[in-house]
């Protein structure tokens, strides 16, 4: 028959053994946080039921504040791994399973009395559990079906571990061996140990091939969409079905006189230039539309509207932001503007190719009028957009709307 420090030391052998692997694996993958985390929380949480099996035959404060301490605190760095697989700073919520025990130690009489003592380490692990649950159930990747997975087991083990805190209440043993289905318990818990590490080590391929596609599809000096990724991003606007959004619009934007910047302050500067611009693209489009970068100083924007008065007023606002804020240097600020043109067409009828055509004659139509200003073609050419006109679209009244169906720039659609 196994006793329960039989079945500590088993325990504790898994998760070390747990512990080398993951190690063996990130000296393969040295910039996995996530696998360092876990690693060193399988490791302190293995020495930690060391010590408390070994209860009796090393100092009290070791087995039983040292050792403890450990095993909770080791749970907290799975927790800091599952923060560093979403690239969330770390937070002070992995000591919290840790302090829940430090702490309830701290009443009188429960250092004293070993049910006291079992049931505040129970306590403390359910509360590990449900904050690595939690977390889990936080990010907002495709692999949500792991993610659940992985949440629903965190959330048993936190079920399992109230329930043998309130066996414990109810039985008070006075001894490792009177503690009520103990084997039963350290067996589950190992089982929940092995699905956890399964699931997590599923979850962090599944997360590691998302984030290789998405920076295959990311322009790494922007952060906004490639143009592999833009196709793409374009194909899945253009072909959902928005009822209330019938037209598909693609903005093709420039930055003005761009060799200049790069000629008077450097590729450097252009270099900050082209992020500036990208971020405050980004930031307008944020729940309307998606952003990439074309190459050089062109980028372009797709989003579905009602009109073409939506799609100018989109381009009105990049237009302006990077007008009106300039942008900073090391010693200096550059004020930039850009020039943009637009194309239309009812969603699923148009391509990329032919979008981007029209909607590159009304960007070099809007640089000819002057630069700093939109184009949109309309069916009997390019119509240049003035700059009274973009502050009549963005008060968009129903008065002001027909002005401009008057002006041919609403109604193409």
């Amino acid at each position: 028959m196994i006793d329960v420090r039989t079945g500590l030391l088993m325990w504790a052998l898994e998760a070390l053994s747990l512990s080398v692997v993951l190690l063996a694996l990130w000296i393969g993958m040295r910039r996995s946080r996530t696998i360092l985390f876990w690693s060193a929380g399988f490791a302190l949480h293995g020495l930690g039921l060391v010590g408390v099996a070994l209860r009796d035959r090393i100092p009290d404060f070791l087995s039983i504040q040292v050792a403890n301490t450990a095993a909770l605190f080791g749970m907290g760095l799975l927790l800091a791994g599952v923060q560093a697989l979403d690239r969330r700073p770390v937070s002070v919520a992995i000591f919290i399973p840790a302090f829940v025990w430090t702490g309830g130690m701290l009443v009188p009489g429960v250092y004293e009395t070993l049910w006291a003592r079992l049931a505040l380490y129970q306590g403390a692990a359910s509360t590990a559990y449900a904050l690595i649950g939690l977390a889990l159930l936080r990010g907002s990747t495709p692999t949500v079906n792991t993610r659940t997975a992985l949440a629903a087991l965190q959330f048993v083990q936190t079920a399992l571990s109230l329930a043998v805190m309130t066996l414990i209440v109810l039985y008070r043993p006075t001894a490792f061996h009177e503690l009520p289905h103990a084997i039963a318990i350290a067996v589950t818990g190992g089982l929940s140990i092995i699905g956890s590490l399964i699931l997590g080590t599923r979850l962090m391929m599944l997360e590691n091939e998302h984030r290789l596609k998405r920076l295959a599809e990311t322009d790494p000096l922007t952060g906004v969409l490639n143009r592999r990724g833009f196709e793409q991003a374009f194909d899945r606007m253009n072909g959902a079905l928005f009822p209330d959004l019938p037209a598909t619009a693609l903005v093709h934007l420039d930055l003005d006189h761009f060799k200049r910047i790069n000629d008077l302050h450097g590729h450097q500067a252009g270099d900050i230039v082209l992020m500036a611009f990208a971020r405050m693209a980004d930031a307008v489009m944020v729940g309307r539309g998606v952003v990439g970068r074309l190459g050089g100083e062109e980028f372009a924007c797709v989003l579905r509207v009602a009109s073409a008065a939506e799609a100018v007023e989109a381009a009105g606002r990049i237009r302006e932001a990077l007008k009106q804020t300039p942008v900073a240097l090391a010693d200096s600020e550059i004020a930039v503007t850009t020039s943009a043109g637009i194309s239309i067409a009812p969603h699923g009828t148009a391509g990329l190719s032919a979008m981007l055509a029209g909607a590159d004659r009304a960007l070099y139509a809007a640089k000819r009028a002057g630069r700093d200003r939109i184009g949109i073609e309309c069916e009997d050419g390019v119509h240049i957009v003035s700059a009274s006109d973009e502050a009549a679209l963005s008060d968009s009244t129903d008065r002001q709307v027909a002005e401009l169906q008057r002006m041919r720039l609403i109604g193409r659609t």
